[in-house]
Parts: C-alpha cells; sequence; structure tokens
C-alpha cells in the first residue's frame, strides 16, 4: 500500500463560509443516498470548469429548518471533525455551508455507495455471503481507519455500522463517514464522557447496554467492526436476522430483540469454506462479552496486513489525494 499524503487544500474549501460561495442546489434536484435522524444525504454532480472535470460531492443536510438545536449541533461539531482528519480510510471533508433554503450542509467526499447497500444487492441476487477476499479488504480498510483514530486522533466513532462504511469500485477504496456522535477518547483509550455515548443500539457492546462492567472505551467500535464482519456473512442487520422470516404464528416482541442487543449474534447456516476460517476467529475475539480481552484496532491490522499481504501504510511510493 502506498503512502497517504495530504495535499494543501483551498482555503474555501475548508472553511465554514467559503469566500467563493458555493451553490448548493435544492434537494429535487440531487439523488437521494440516505438518511439518518433529522439528516438526509445526497449527491451533487458538480458542473465541470472549463480547465477540469470536478469529482462528486455528497452533501448532508438538514431535513428541517425548525428541528431542535441539538441536530445543527451534531452537524456542527461532524464537520469540525471531519475536517481535522486525514486518512486514506476515512471520508474526505470539502466544506460546511448554508444551502439556499438556509439549512447547513456539510459537503463530503462522494463514494459510490455503502458497504450496507452491497450488502443488501447482495442478498437481494441471492449470491450469498461476500467472498473471503472482499471481507478481509473491507476489514482491513475499516481497521486501518479505527487505529487511526483511536490513537492519533484520540476518537471513538461511536457509531460503526455497514451504513457508515463507504465503498469505491470494487472494493477500490474504503472509508469510514458519518462522525455526528463520534466523542473523545483519553490517552487510556476510555471515553472522556461516557454517559453522552450515543449508537446505532443493535450494533452496541455490552458495556454500552449494561450487560458488562467494563467501560466505554475504544473496544466499543472493535465490538461493532465484529458484527460488520457478521453483516458481510448473514447479510443482515444483527439481531434482526430471523424477524422477516418468522411465520405469522410466531410474535417477534420488542423485549425479544432488546434482549439480543449486546450479544454475539449466532451465525447462520450457510456452509463458509476454509478461507473463511481467520474472519470467523477475527469475529469472535472482536464480540468477546469482556472488552479487556477484545483486540485493539492496531492489532487488527497487523493480523489483516499478514493475512492480506498488504503492505503497511507508509511503504511503497508516495501517493497524493486528488481533491478536484
Amino acid at each position: 500500500m502506498s503512502e497517504f499524503s495530504t495535499p494543501k487544500l483551498d482555503k474555501t474549501r475548508v472553511s465554514k463560509v467559503p469566500k467563493t460561495p458555493i451553490n448548493i442546489p435544492p434537494s429535487p434536484f440531487m439523488k437521494k443516498l440516505g438518511f439518518g435522524t433529522g439528516v438526509s444525504v445526497f449527491r451533487w454532480d458538480r458542473s465541470p470548469r472549463p480547465d477540469a472535470t470536478r469529482s462528486p460531492w455528497a452533501l448532508k443536510k438538514l431535513d428541517k429548518r425548525d428541528l431542535p438545536r441539538v441536530f445543527e449541533q451534531r452537524l456542527a461539531k461532524e464537520a469540525e471533525l471531519l475536517k481535522s482528519l486525514k486518512h486514506p480510510n476515512i471520508v474526505g471533508f470539502r466544506a460546511c455551508v448554508p444551502g439556499k433554503d438556509g439549512r447547513m450542509t456539510l459537503a463530503m467526499e462522494s463514494c459510490e455507495s455503502s458497504l450496507a447497500d452491497r450488502i443488501e444487492d447482495r442478498k437481494n441476487d441471492e449470491m450469498g455471503p461476500l467472498s473471503s477476499e472482499v471481507i478481509l479488504k473491507v476489514a482491513l480498510g475499516v481497521a486501518r481507519g479505527l487505529d487511526y483514530l483511536h490513537r492519533e486522533k484520540k476518537l471513538l466513532h461511536g457509531d460503526m455500522k455497514s451504513y457508515n462504511i463507504l465503498i469505491k469500485g470494487d472494493y477500490d477504496e474504503i472509508k469510514i463517514c458519518d462522525f455526528g456522535v463520534s466523542m473523545a477518547l483519553l490517552p487510556d483509550g476510555l471515553a472522556a464522557a461516557p454517559d453522552n455515548f450515543v449508537g446505532t443500539s443493535v450494533w452496541s457492546a455490552p458495556e454500552v447496554v449494561g450487560l458488562s462492567d467494563g467501560p466505554v472505551s475504544s473496544k466499543v467500535d472493535i465490538f461493532a467492526f465484529g458484527l460488520v464482519l457478521w453483516e458481510m456473512i448473514a447479510l443482515e442487520i444483527p439481531h434482526t436476522d430471523d424477524l422477516a422470516e418468522s411465520n405469522f404464528d410466531i410474535s417477534i416482541t420488542e423485549d425479544d430483540l432488546e434482549n439480543r442487543i449486546g450479544t454475539r449474534p449466532a451465525l447462520p447456516p450457510v456452509d463458509l469454506d476454509d478461507s473463511y476460517n481467520s474472519i470467523m476467529e477475527i469475529f469472535y475475539c472482536c464480540t468477546e462479552q469482556d472488552p479487556s480481552v477484545r483486540p485493539t484496532a492496531q492489532l487488527l491490522v497487523e493480523w489483516l496486513e499478514d493475512l492480506t499481504g498488504e503492505k503497511p501504510l507508509g511503504e511503497g511510493d508516495d501517493e497524493m489525494l486528488v481533491d478536484h
């Protein structure tokens, strides 16, 4: 893997109010890529300039002007965080500006799809689990991104899931996105404000939902990382795989689902060849109930580089990130 080098970006692209106005088109004129609580994400295919083509951007916009203040604060916080992150496995920041409707808009590097989209397509096509080669490639990209967040930036992502992993090409680039609920980590890896943790329930670690006495720490992301591996095999959202298959004579209640959250989901009844053995070992290690025995992101990177034969980042030819 070649070395990643951060370019010097034009200041108009990293300020909240660029000197050169960015005219964000109205939402109906853009393709909707996804949505979250209070926000939607759109693809903006920017018009080419006379001297160059321009890459598309992904725009995260508040859904309504009158949303509670916390939603705007969360988007502003995400913009500030994303602006400070420079890594090939983290989605790139482009700008944060008000749209024509006055709502704040976070502009980011656009990827073709999320991992969740790829999983859903594969399920719909009845193709079975992602190949072991693809799973290892995705796992390495995500682990590298988490290692950068945990060790260098002292940051807990806090909402790891397939929806927040973006894919370019034939799994050529793997990028973590959505830092709206991320929180600072102390030097020892513990969350600085554990009571403020907000994540997505079915990807929650035992310590988050009270099933373990362990503290909220970087190991929360590791548990969710393990569930992402499970997603790529089961082609389902964790803990919900048998809900859709239940017939009308069986009632799966909210209490049933609540009792599963924070546990290791059972593997689906699929035949996996020996190439998946290492993946399953990592899955089990990452989803241990005791966070202290889960691996660190750094250790995951070492394991996965060994399994895939990939060189550590920084070895090889220089590679520049070009922002068009």
